[in-house]
């Protein structure tokens, strides 16, 4: 929601209804998680431009881009829901919105918000007092037509004063013609500085300044009502213009919703209800707003238009002030992104670039799954079985970090969508996910080996009361020490979580001799990652075998950038004669 309310802002003000905020359908069902922020950071889900779900659904502009931290932060154990969501996937989905009608909506909700003086400009009641006769659409007619005839009524208004005693005088039963009238107001404006004007000529000095002053600020006044009279009637095209793009937003909104609530209806969807529930409230008061715009005719100066002047004035003012109009767009904005979303992610299964999965209550199995931001590049599939827990080995950049983050991502994907980067896959639901990649140092407090001691802690915290199915993958165990101490404790600490049958879990590591007492626990099985020698380097394939990988890769590293030959050949010395 961060992004949103940065993307488009709210103003603050009171309202009795409570506002309607756009939901996944995942967070509309009894049983969901959030995924901890370790996950989110470490496996950059969110995080950069080209993050990892804006690389799954294909998101490229800010408007695709709504939903992300909401799409990356739940998952589910519920079968039925994840399986309807199989289905739902599998639909149709409405085309998407046209990206210009977002543009322009998106952009009129941020021009009211962060409009200076909105009130001022589109001459609303500014009083706090009394605003509230700004939804009053009588109060806003007269108060537009006064806005529209200022300048004549101040033109007008030196000959109504001078007309005004006249109709005074004969309600109060006074004979008196109006020629004989006019004779005596000649009489009392020649005793009277302003009535010499029109003898300027004979007045004294200081007379003709006080009349020429005065007549001055009364031009001065006429044309300032004049100013606001144009100003107003170029804001009342602007606001023709504005209501315009809302009605087409409107429209087209409309019928996407209609038409995903009927798929989603006719279907046999069940897990959806309150989801499409809360789409059908959007809906239905989105087309209370269409009948509302309806009923203003295109924009012109006619005297037609001041029949509907006062009810235009006051939808225009809902639009800055009425916040649960305001969610209700907001939420329509988020809807179609979100079908956009789906809409790209169905290109992907059109494309088979992801199967759907099926559960199971035994452990999970992935045949030829990969890594999604591999997917624009040559990649290679592996299988993933984890009816054992996986220690994997292999030299630098040989593939083992991508390998448990594949097992990762995938198991993510199917517990949010059904659907994973795999050809066929058999998915046991977990209900805690954990993930130990790239663990910073916390600004000088900690050590580095101090940092991955509480990320294991806090895992074996998180399972003290052993009911729940937790996954969890680690790289480089303990790598923040030395060697002979990160294989000691990374040695205890894998023997404690292997006593708990609901945990799995999968580690790369470097140490050689912790796989190798690893070895004998049935529960384990030690992974590599191949390699191919040619001549005197060797090639990397990604693919995962049985067994312990003794490629020393570090060297190559070196090579592959350039390093100069004197450091190569010091470094390949000293590793001969250590003997490891």
């Amino acid at each position: 929601m961060d992004f949103i309310n940065q993307f488009l802002p709210f103003n603050e003000k009171s309202s009795s209804t409570p506002l309607l905020d756009f939901k996944l359908p995942i967070q509309t069902i009894d049983s969901y998680y959030d995924i901890s922020e370790n996950i989110i950071n470490e496996m950059e889900l969110t995080n950069g431009d080209n993050s990892m779900y804006h690389k799954i659904f294909d998101m490229k502009t800010p408007f695709e881009k709504l939903n992300t931290n909401a799409l990356a932060k739940y998952y589910t154990d519920d079968t039925t829901f994840l399986k309807d969501n199989q289905t739902f996937l599998s639909l149709k989905v409405p085309k998407p919105i046209d990206d210009q009608s977002v543009l322009d909506i998106i952009e009129l909700r941020k021009d009211i918000a962060d409009e200076t003086g909105f009130v001022e400009k589109y001459h609303f009641v500014e009083w706090d007092q009394l605003k509230f006769l700004n939804n009053n659409s009588t109060f806003m007619k007269y108060l537009s037509l006064y806005e529209i005839a200022s300048p004549l009524i101040t033109l007008a208004l030196p000959i109504f004063m001078l007309i005004m005693p006249f109709f005074i005088i004969r309600l109060q039963g006074n004979a008196i013609n109006f020629s004989k009238y006019v004779e005596v107001l000649k009489v009392v404006l020649s005793r009277h500085s302003i009535g010499q004007i029109f003898s300027i000529g004979s007045a004294s000095w200081d007379k003709r300044v006080y009349i020429i002053i005065s007549f001055l600020f009364y031009l001065a006044q006429v044309y300032w009502n004049y100013q606001s009279c144009i100003k107003f009637i170029k804001n009342f095209k602007i606001i023709h213009e504005k209501l315009d793009t809302i009605k087409n937003y409107l429209n087209k909104s409309v019928i996407i919703m209609s038409n995903t609530i009927n798929n989603i209806k006719q279907s046999g969807i069940t897990t959806f209800n309150k989801w499409y529930l809360q789409v059908e409230t959007c809906r239905d008061y989105m087309n209370n707003l269409i009948e509302s715009y309806n009923q203003f005719t295109p924009y012109g100066l006619s005297i037609g238009k001041i029949r509907e002047i006062g009810y235009l004035m006051q939808n225009f003012y809902k639009l800055y002030n009425d916040e649960y109009l305001i969610s209700i767009i907001d939420y329509s904005i988020k809807f179609n992104s979100y079908i956009k979303n789906i809409s790209c992610f169905q290109n992907r299964i059109d494309n088979k670039q992801v199967e759907k999965c099926s559960f199971t209550k035994k452990k999970t199995q992935m045949k030829k799954a990969y890594y999604p931001i591999l997917l624009d590049e040559p990649f290679v599939a592996n299988d993933i079985h984890l009816d054992k827990n996986i220690i994997i080995t292999g030299p630098n950049a040989a593939g083992k970090t991508t390998f448990i983050k594949t097992a990762m991502i995938n198991i993510l994907l199917s517990q949010q969508l059904g659907f994973g980067f795999y050809k066929k896959a058999k998915i046991h639901c977990y209900q805690d996910l954990q993930c130990y990649i790239n663990i910073p140092d916390t600004s000088g407090r900690d050590s580095l080996f101090q940092a991955e001691a509480r990320r294991c802690k806090m895992i074996l915290d998180n399972n003290k009361h052993n009911d729940k199915h937790r996954f969890c993958i680690f790289d480089e165990l303990f790598s923040g020490t030395n060697p002979y101490e990160a294989i000691g404790a990374a040695t205890g600490f894998l023997k404690y979580l292997n006593t708990y049958n609901n945990i799995t879990f999968v580690i790369t590591t470097h140490f050689l001799d912790l796989c190798k007492k690893m070895d004998e626990d049935k529960k384990i099985i030690n992974l590599n990652m191949e390699i191919v020698n040619v001549n005197d380097d060797f090639k990397y394939t990604y693919k995962v075998i049985p067994g312990i990988s003794n490629v020393k890769g570090g060297i190559k590293v070196l090579k592959d950038l350039d390093f100069p030959k004197e450091i190569i050949d010091t470094a390949t010395a000293v590793i001969d004669k250590l003997n490891i």
